[in-house]
Parts: C-alpha cells; sequence; structure tokens
C-alpha cells in the first residue's frame, strides 16, 4: 500500500514539473537582440537582390534602347555598340557579387559574436544560430570565388543560398517542440518560411534554366524570391519583440487569442512587403526612364528589333535586286505559258 502510494505521488511530481517546462518558454533570453540583427541583415538582403534585380532588368531594357537608336543612324558600329554593352553589364554584375560576397561574410561574422553575447545572457547554445551563420558565410565565400576566380557548374550558386534556410527549417522545427504557445507558434511560422524561401530560390534556379522560360516571368520568379526573403527578415524581426521585448511587458504564452493576434500580424506583414516591392519597383523604373511594366517593355523593344530589321532588308539594294528579279523571271514564265 504505502508502494502505490509513493507511485502516485512520484507521478502527480512528474505531471507537474511537465507542466512547468510546457509553461516556460526556452531560448528566448537574448532572443530580441538576435532576432532583431538576424531580421534586419535578411531583410536588407532581401532588398539588395530586389533592387539589383530591377536595375539589371531596367539598365538592360534602357541600354538595348540607345544600342537600337545609335545603330539606326550608325549601321555600321551595330556590333561594336552591342559588345561594349555587354562587357560593362557583365562586369558590374561581377562587381555587386564580389561585394556582396565580402557583406555576407562581415554581417555572419558579426552574427555569430551577437550571438556570443545572448549565450552570456542566459540563452542556451542549442537555440543559437550558429548553423545559420556558417551556411551563410559559405554562401558569400562562394560568391567572392565566382567573381573572381572559379566558374562553378550552373545552379550550385542557388544551391547554396538555399542551404541557410534549410538549415534554419530543421532547427526552428526542434526548437519549438515543448514550448508554450506562442513561443512555438512563432518558431513553427520562421520554420515553414524558411522552407518556402529555400523552395523559392531553387524555384528561380530552375525556371531560368528552363529555356522556353521569357524575360518577365524570370523577373517575376525573383520577384516571389525577394518577397520571401525581405517577409522572412521582418517576421524574425518581429518575433523578438513578440517573445522578448525590453519594451513591453511579456505576453501570456497560453492565452488563445494572443495567438490568433500573432497568425494575423504575420498575414499584414505580407501585404506591407508586397506594397513596399511595388514602391521600389515603380521608384527604380523611375531612375532609368523606362516603364514600370516589364513586360511591355520586352514587347515594345522586340517590335523595335522588328521593324528595323524590315526596315534594313528593304533598304538593302541586293534585296531589292533580287525581288526585282524575281518579278521579271514570274513575267517571264507567265508570257511562256500563254504562248
Amino acid at each position: 500500500m504505502e508502494y502505490n502510494h509513493h507511485d502516485i505521488h512520484q507521478h502527480d511530481v512528474n505531471v507537474n514539473s511537465m507542466t512547468t517546462i510546457n509553461h516556460i518558454a526556452n531560448g528566448n533570453e537574448g532572443l530580441f537582440l538576435s532576432s532583431s540583427y538576424l531580421g534586419i541583415y535578411l531583410l536588407c538582403l532581401g532588398l539588395w537582390w530586389w533592387i539589383q534585380a530591377l536595375r539589371q532588368r531596367y539598365s538592360s531594357s534602357s541600354s538595348s534602347s540607345s544600342i537600337k537608336h545609335n545603330d539606326h543612324h550608325h549601321h555600321d558600329n551595330d556590333n561594336d555598340g552591342y559588345h561594349r554593352s555587354t562587357t560593362t553589364i557583365g562586369s558590374w554584375c561581377c562587381q555587386s557579387r564580389l561585394c556582396e560576397g565580402i557583406c555576407k561574410i562581415v554581417c555572419c561574422l558579426i552574427g555569430i559574436v551577437v550571438e556570443l553575447i545572448t549565450l552570456k545572457l542566459g540563452r542556451d547554445h542549442e537555440y543559437a544560430q550558429f548553423p545559420f551563420y556558417t551556411a551563410m558565410t559559405t554562401a558569400g565565400l562562394l560568391d567572392i570565388l565566382m567573381s573572381t576566380i572559379m566558374a562553378p557548374p550552373k545552379g550550385l550558386d542557388s544551391m547554396i543560398y538555399a542551404l541557410p534556410f534549410f538549415v534554419q527549417t530543421y532547427c526552428l522545427r526542434a526548437q519549438s517542440y515543448q514550448q508554450p504557445h506562442i513561443t512555438e507558434t512563432c518558431r513553427l511560422l520562421i520554420s515553414y518560411w524558411a522552407f518556402i524561401v529555400g523552395s523559392s530560390i531553387l524555384n528561380e534556379m530552375i525556371m531560368n534554366e528552363n529555356k522556353s522560360s521569357s524575360s518577365s516571368s524570370s523577373l517575376l520568379w525573383i520577384w516571389i524570391k525577394c518577397f520571401t526573403v525581405i517577409f522572412h527578415g521582418s517576421w524574425i524581426c518581429q518575433t523578438g519583440f513578440l517573445l522578448n521585448s525590453p519594451f513591453n511587458p511579456s505576453w501570456n504564452e497560453n492565452d488563445h487569442d494572443k495567438v490568433m493576434y500573432t497568425t494575423i500580424i504575420f498575414v499584414w506583414y505580407m501585404l506591407f512587403v508586397m506594397i513596399a516591392q511595388l514602391t521600389l519597383l515603380i521608384i527604380v523604373a523611375k531612375c532609368y526612364g523606362v516603364s514600370p511594366n516589364w513586360t511591355e517593355s520586352i514587347d515594345s523593344s522586340l517590335k523595335r528589333k522588328t521593324s528595323h530589321k524590315n526596315d534594313r532588308q528593304s533598304l538593302n539594294p541586293s534585296n531589292s535586286l533580287n525581288t526585282y528579279d524575281n518579278i521579271e523571271y514570274t513575267k517571264l514564265l507567265n508570257t511562256d505559258y500563254i504562248e
């Protein structure tokens, strides 16, 4: 009888300890500092990718328009003008990739220092973002090598870019285990969205490798990739404010209304990020003096190319002579047939 009483008491102690564990959020010590830095870094990275994509798209449109204009007045300098333009754009892309790689490595080293500071604040090392920064440092090294001495196989850079987000998917999914409701919701949302970010990067690589895809659809996939990265960074920042804000008291982790409020904030951030991307698209288009509708610019450039080709063929004396010979030969055949 005493043995059964002891077992019941031990069972109650275990249940109470499990309940206490489930009501205590683990890994939120220093989360505001860690999430703020990581979120701002990803936010800036997504904005950088989006602005670079717009600049490359609209600069190529404006340069092609200027080439067509110069070619209309100087027919003999077609190949030279086009070669100079493509060389300038290519060197500009290499320089931007080199700068991006250096910035990635520097920012990742700073991020590792930030994570070490959060460990001093009482955070467990299992909840630090060391795997993410390590994978992102690898992506920065690849950028530097690609812009200087290395020519990797196609698609390798996209796979390395997606690796940090897939690593974050698994880490945050594991960190959400046996957490209170709000902490679990925030970490699961980060985990799921990190998988979407990595998938969008790989999807952009696959669609760009498809030769049948047009430039407009290519920019559309870049749009989706940049949207996911920008939104991912902004939501990580917001998670730091929700779970470890130094300005407001912490929420009741088991309040269902707060969980619903968290998901509502998550959805509203999507709208804000989309508006920000559209605003940047209009601003960059105005700076380059082209239409914000990239499909319209593509169609107009194709029409200019076709019309210019037809004009050159009509102005070519050999084409006019061949047309005259064909007409005379047809007349001769008709005369012989009548006779």
